[in-house]
């Protein structure tokens, strides 16, 4: 039978969350997302959500979402909110690679086919990106070829110069581009750079995808314990840096 499922994202400003029937799409929703609130402000947000479905909350069985990288805030946020309602609803909870699914969605793309590479990336801030690239398998799931990496926004092109592209962290290099004169630098990098871009509607993560990709995988994703699951940032933040840089010295 196929189970139903909470999927939530709130590794960017931009909350978006979905109940799915296996792979169905039954409701989503998407909004701005009050950092200053907190958790507080998804619950409204995932009751209407099952309002819309005409679900109740008791019915669920899983909970799935991107634990990261990601916004510090917003992982924190969707994380503590995942595991109060699987604490009281005694429910599994998955946590993906936000990496992962960002480049899931890439691949549903007809053009992407099985060997065909994905680069994912992501704001890690400073001026640089998180980046994985992934391969598509027969069954157009990703397929980690390296681990997660931190690198220059500016390197990007030395460090990956195959393969489609993909993710909000491309914006780094598309709003200079679109504010710049013709004979900018920044507009001739993004020239060179398009051919290769996923399409820009795509660069997000996505709850319905996070929880997609999830099924898909079956038993290839396990759950995580309640208890020990905390949001994968990617990096310290930069108070860590600094504390970490006081205890050195």
């Amino acid at each position: 039978m196929p189970r139903r499922t909470l999927c939530l994202d709130t590794s960017a400003r931009d909350f978006s969350a979905a109940l799915l029937e296996g792979e169905n799409l039954v409701a989503t929703t998407a909004a701005a997302v009050d950092l200053r609130s907190g958790s507080r402000s998804l619950a409204p947000s995932i009751q209407q959500l099952l309002d819309q479905a005409g679900w109740k909350i008791e019915k669920l069985e899983r909970i799935v979402l991107p634990i990261g990288p990601g916004s510090f805030s917003g992982l924190r946020m969707g994380v503590v909110t995942a595991k109060v309602l699987a604490y009281s609803l005694n429910l599994p909870i998955f946590g993906l690679n936000t990496l992962a699914v960002i480049a899931f969605r890439a691949a549903a793309q007809e053009a992407i086919k099985p060997g065909d590479e994905i680069v994912s990336l992501l704001d890690a801030q400073r001026g640089e990106l998180f980046a994985q690239r992934f391969t598509i398998d027969s069954a157009s799931l990703p397929q980690p070829l390296e681990d997660r990496r931190i690198l220059p926004n500016a390197e990007l092109e030395a460090a990956y110069p195959t393969g489609i592209l993909t993710g909000s962290g491309l914006q780094l290099i598309a709003r200079p581009a679109r504010r710049s004169p013709a004979e900018d630098s920044s507009l001739q990098r993004w020239q060179k750079l398009s051919p290769r871009l996923a399409p820009e509607p795509l660069w997000p993560c996505e709850a319905a995808a996070a929880g997609i990709l999830l099924e898909r995988s079956g038993n290839l994703i396990q759950p995580l314990d309640h208890w020990s699951l905390v949001p994968d940032y990617g990096r310290p933040s930069a108070a860590e840096e600094k504390a970490i840089e006081r205890e050195l010295t």
